[in-house]
């Protein structure tokens, strides 16, 4: 842990009782930024949704949530599919041969008609017995509804780069 790190975590470890106590008055079922990062016994749980991280591993979360999602524009590279500005196939410096081939790569990007769902985080808290009487006294039962995957966690594409995969989607006939 990188001695900035270190500190951070001694503070927090010194104030978290109190700041806990006053978010769960302020925001009951929610948790602050540092809980989820020092705290957290889990990430939440993916509950349905469309779309794959960028990385199985080493990947960075936000409140529980993962934070670096695959773009279209990559879906299309690792499928050998990219086009550059021109349209032209993108190709890999190697004797001019496509990076990556259509059958050997399976990821999708996040689709914003059925967006990445998860538990949300009064959900989360009761499912790890850690949401108290009194925060759970002040909730409703929609508090405890799926969440989308937030918009801030959605990559970054241009409309270019998501019209050619949805084309590269129907040629494979992926949903």
């Amino acid at each position: 842990m990188p001695v900035k790190d270190f500190h951070k975590l001694k503070q927090w470890e010194r104030v978290q009782d109190r700041v806990l106590d006053e978010w769960k008055a302020k925001r009951p079922g929610h948790r602050p930024r540092m809980w989820w990062k020092h705290n957290a016994p889990e990430p939440r749980k993916r509950l349905g949704g469309t779309g794959n991280l960028m990385f199985k591993r080493g990947t960075s979360f936000k409140r529980g949530i993962p934070e670096v999602w695959l773009s279209p524009f990559r879906a299309c590279y690792y499928r050998g599919m990219a086009v550059d500005v021109d349209g032209q196939p993108i190709k890999s410096v190697r004797l001019n041969a496509p990076v990556f081939s259509p059958e050997k790569f399976h990821g999708v990007p996040p689709d914003p008609d059925d967006p990445p769902l998860f538990e949300s985080e009064p959900a989360y808290l009761l499912r790890h017995g850690m949401l108290s009487d009194s925060e759970r006294q002040l909730l409703t039962e929609d508090d405890f509804k799926p969440v989308p995957l937030p918009e801030e966690y959605w990559p970054t594409w241009n409309q270019r780069h998501w019209d050619h995969w949805v084309q590269v989607r129907a040629e494979l006939g992926l949903k």
